[in-house]
């Protein structure tokens, strides 16, 4: 049991402290947290987002209707623990490559030539209007039921970290591993014809898939705030609504109390304005300045701020003015990846996994002490009991 090697907590929510890590608990001088699953419970917002373009995009694309168990929690978790994915938009990305290398080609045939409809199209509207007219054509206007068995997630992921010998797999890692598999089923001109259309995660309102991702997730009026154009597509208010606070702010006055406000920061692969809306008031107890928020910089600066990169928490210490040695709170492997590629640059950077909001927490609690990550919380509160102890 890998979990030996901590310290447990006991408690209502055990926590663990791993062994060779308590002393540098104490030496902690600053807090940063993770948003996505650790402030802010997002089952219900960005995982829902990530299962509805993907419905979406196969409905629509190739009129097959996904069941409820075709797209689940547990892949989405099992993508995040490769440690290249905190954007949600690549998830949704590979498992839409994924679903389609399942397909028989008699099925999936039904998109053959349609490459010219993504240079003929106006915008992502078009484009998807364009296709869906196509297929539902050539369907007879028939949906069916998406009752295919694509490879297995876990085998697709474990052939990808033989083949490029690394654990921390990328976006085009996964899809190039796809398309080899497309290859083998001598369906490669398709796959390619499906990735087309669908558009590799980028630029709101380019490609189909980010799009859609994104009006799912903000709605309208946000869209046009955030992104100065939009929305493509009507689909409801915006899931960022369903989201909830996952932390107390008893926990945040003692942090704050303990650290200081200047010492208080965040660091997430969302964006500023979803956050501000989700968190409210209790952003009064972080340092303004030292919150990093990845969609935003990605945006100006582009692939080099994604997680695992160290940037946003090299920035936000930067910008905290003193701080040398901030613990992290996260929630995937990437968090634990970018806390541990910060020491680099001159910061020793504790990483504390919070595992209360993934599907399986005692699962997710023996990956994170495989890794060796310094703490494990069922949720963000639990900390208060780390530095109690420490």
């Amino acid at each position: 049991m890998t979990l030996a090697k901590y310290f447990k907590i006991s408690g209502e929510s055990p926590a663990y402290i791993y062994k060779e890590s308590a002393k540098m608990l104490r030496k902690v001088d600053s807090i940063l947290f993770d948003c996505d699953g650790v402030l802010i419970d997002t089952r219900e917002s960005y995982d829902m987002a990530i299962v509805k373009t993907v419905s979406i995009l196969f409905e629509k694309i190739l009129n097959l209707e996904l069941m409820a168990s075709t797209v689940s929690n547990s892949h989405i978790y099992l993508l995040r623990s490769t440690g290249g994915f905190n954007n949600d938009t690549d998830t949704a990305y590979v498992l839409s490559l994924w679903l389609f290398t399942g397909l028989p080609r008699d099925i999936a045939g039904v998109i053959q030539g349609l490459d010219s409809a993504v240079e003929d199209s106006k915008n992502p509207q078009t484009l998807l209007e364009a296709v869906s007219q196509t297929v539902d054509l050539r369907t007879g206007h028939l949906q069916h039921e998406y009752r295919y068995s694509p490879p297995p997630l876990e085998q697709i992921i474990s052939e990808t970290m033989r083949r490029v010998g690394d654990q921390v797999l990328s976006v085009a890692d996964l899809e190039q591993t796809l398309r080899e598999f497309a290859g083998r089923r001598g369906q490669l001109e398709l796959f390619e014809t499906f990735r087309h259309i669908i558009g590799r995660p980028g630029s709101y309102g380019e490609g189909l898939l980010e799009t859609l991702f994104c009006d799912i997730y903000y709605g309208p009026e946000n869209v046009r705030l955030i992104f100065g154009r939009g929305n493509f597509f009507d689909l409801g208010p915006g899931m960022y609504l369903k989201e909830r606070v996952n932390v107390k702010e008893d926990t945040l006055k003692l942090l704050a109390g303990r650290f200081g406000v200047e010492n208080m920061g965040i660091v997430s692969g969302r964006d500023r304005f979803s956050t501000e809306i989700v968190l409210g008031d209790l952003m009064k107890y972080f340092n303004a300045d030292a919150c990093v928020f990845l969609a935003d910089e990605y945006r100006q600066i582009g692939e080099v701020v994604k997680k695992p990169s160290p940037y946003g928490i090299v920035k936000a210490v930067i910008r905290m003015g003193g701080a040398t040695s901030p613990m992290y709170l996260g929630n995937s492997a990437e968090d634990f990846f970018m806390s541990r590629s910060v020491e680099k640059y001159g910061y020793r950077t504790l990483f504390a996994a919070v595992v209360g909001l993934a599907p399986n927490p005692a699962e997710s609690s023996e990956f994170f002490a495989s890794l060796g990550c310094d703490a494990i919380l069922l949720n963000p509160d639990d900390i208060t009991k780390v530095f109690g102890v420490v």
